[in-house]
């Protein structure tokens, strides 16, 4: 066994943590400014400094990326270390007396160079101060014998099976999530409402899939629960995952539909992010719905709190995103579950649970900087990109259910396309209710360049047509391409 004193390249793993506080004071710039001559007055001078942007003295920024040093010569490898680069942003400014955390995680191991790859972010709470990347040598020529002694407490801490909440957890979508995360490697939060016995047999099948299950009941309408249940999640010091399915009822009232799909989400996610930043690790996924884009009569309050929840996700998304932690909207059309059973039409095309499980599930494992932050979800299509899509055609809404005040969503498509626009949804899979007005060469999932020449020698074997050169590079649109199909076919 390594001493843990004296670790060399192989007894480091990519994922790895450390994290530890500094604060900076006056003194500490005196020492600084001995040492480096840098005593520009918005370092020490209150007048100067208030009549800046920043309204008193801050940190020099080589006074704040000092412990970089130290996470090198101490931590990461630590003795053995041989400090060979970095770069640096700095982000936003750090204060004199705040309490500052740096947070170093092992982003790569260059066997060839024997060197580590470092991500070190320095915190004020949830704020970014600065971001940096270093490659340090790890050196084999000292004995291990000269090893000085190590802080335990200061030890890398190696990511172990993740840990996710998941509101709305007894609901059809909220089990099969669950079911999921446990059977992917994830411990579980459940996060229920009134139905303590619906999650206790929820919690007994998930921990048959090896997870661990702890159950939390909060009523996610008040603000008051928000924080409890924040607190309580907080504490677990471990809660890398957020998987927002509550939502009261379609026809419940605007205040709890906006607190609950909006207001509880930017809650908890708001509390996690220190811990979030500080690991290095999490995400959260939000449960929207396509209703956004069809805008069925009668949906105003639920469509307006799921659209206000999407755009903070996005927003939260563009945020955060840079650090390797990922946030998305999951926003599925109908899903065969008692929550739309009223408004669903018998033969309207509709989604399993399990299918919007299986996309949560991928929102969560793929990298934060992979793809888009919100997938529209509906049968035999996804659509990644940003919050904001826009189905233009739509056609007008089905008549109404008995139940007053709500209506069914209209299909994405108006129907009557001819030959060219049935192949087309033929060789991509895609449902006729789906509207691909809009779609085209890298605006719809796997059309690139590469699957458009496959689409073109597709469509001229099975409808016996042939494109030019100068028409393969001028149909990457699908609404030009059936165009020019239905010319050649003389339709």
């Amino acid at each position: 066994m390594p001493r843990s004193d004296d670790r060399r390249l192989g007894d480091f793993a990519v994922g790895q943590v450390v994290s530890f506080t500094r604060r900076f004071g006056r003194a500490d710039f005196e020492a600084f400014a001995a040492l480096s001559g840098d005593r520009n007055p918005l370092h020490h001078d209150e007048g100067y400094a208030a009549a800046s942007r920043f309204d008193e003295p801050i940190l020099p920024l080589h006074l704040t990326a000092a412990p970089l040093s130290a996470i090198a010569g101490m931590l990461l490898p630590g003795h053995r270390s041989l400090y060979l680069q970095h770069s640096l942003r700095a982000l936003a400014p750090a204060r004199y007396d705040r309490e500052i955390t740096y947070s170093a995680r092992v982003t790569a191991l260059n066997e060839a160079g024997q060197s580590l790859g470092l991500r070190v972010l320095a915190l004020d709470e949830a704020e970014v101060l600065l971001d940096a990347e270093l490659i340090v040598q790890v050196r084999d020529d000292v004995p291990a014998e000269l090893a000085p002694p190590r802080d335990p407490a200061l030890e890398p801490e190696t990511p172990g099976r993740p840990l996710a909440a998941v509101t709305g957890a007894t609901g059809a979508i909220g089990r099969a999530v669950c079911l999921a995360l446990a059977r992917a490697g994830r411990d579980l939060v459940l996060v229920h409402h009134g139905r303590a016995e619906a999650a206790k047999a929820l919690a007994r099948r998930c921990r048959d899939g090896g997870a661990e299950v702890t159950l939390a009941s909060a009523e996610l309408e008040r603000p008051a629960a928000w924080a409890r249940l924040a607190k309580r999640l907080v504490a677990t010091g471990r809660l890398d995952e957020l998987v927002h399915c509550a939502s009261p009822p379609l026809d419940a009232a605007p205040a709890a539909l906006m607190a609950v799909n909006h207001g509880a989400l930017a809650s908890l996610a708001e509390a996690l992010l220190p811990g979030w930043l500080r690991r290095q690790r999490g995400g959260l996924v939000f449960l929207g719905s396509s209703a956004v884009q069809h805008n069925p009569a009668g949906w105003g309050p639920y469509i307006a709190a799921k659209s206000a929840a999407s755009q903070w996700v996005q927003a939260f998304h563009d945020r955060v995103g840079g650090y390797g932690l990922a946030a998305r909207v999951v926003a599925p059309g109908y899903v065969r579950t008692p929550f739309s059973e009223e408004v669903r039409p018998a033969d309207a095309p509709s989604l399993l649970p399990e299918q919007v499980a299986a996309a949560v599930l991928d929102g969560l494992d793929r990298p934060a900087g992979e793809g888009g932050s919100y997938l529209w979800l509906e049968p035999g299509v996804e659509r990644l990109g940003r919050f904001g899509f826009h189905q233009a055609g739509a056609a007008p809404p089905a008549a109404a259910p008995e139940q007053p005040g709500l209506q069914p969503t209209a299909p994405l498509n108006g129907g009557g396309e001819g030959r060219a626009a049935a192949a087309v949804r033929r060789f991509f899979g895609a449902a006729p209710e789906l509207d691909m007005s809009e779609a085209g060469v890298d605006l719809f999932p796997g059309w690139d360049s590469l699957k458009h020449i496959e689409l073109i020698l597709s469509l001229e074997r099975d409808l016996g047509i042939a494109f030019t050169a100068a028409e393969i590079e001028r149909t990457g649109r699908y609404a030009e391409l059936c165009a020019l199909i239905e010319q050649k076919l003389g339709t």
